[in-house]
């Protein structure tokens, strides 16, 4: 991201830490758990696991994203999936 912009991801960095009031990595899971629910609300994709959703969304491990998505949204992947 900060190659595309031109600039240097400590720059970047801090941008997002001032602008955003979060830091980087918690801005761009949050763009992840968004990506997820858009797929997950979406019947063609019923057939995806877990796991594919996770690697889809850029997810470095399923325990990762499981977490994360927890922390977000309150309750686990699974349970989103089955009440959408």
């Amino acid at each position: 991201m900060a190659l595309m912009a031109g600039t240097n991801r400590t720059y970047i960095s801090r941008i997002v830490n001032e602008e955003m009031q979060t830091n980087f990595c918690d801005w761009v899971n949050g763009f992840r758990i968004e990506y997820v629910k858009g797929i997950m609300k979406n019947p063609e994709y019923d057939n995806l696991s877990m796991l594919q959703i996770a690697e889809m969304s850029g997810f470095s491990s399923l325990s990762a994203f499981y977490r994360v998505f927890k922390a977000k949204e309150g309750i686990a992947p699974g349970e989103y999936r089955e009440h959408k």
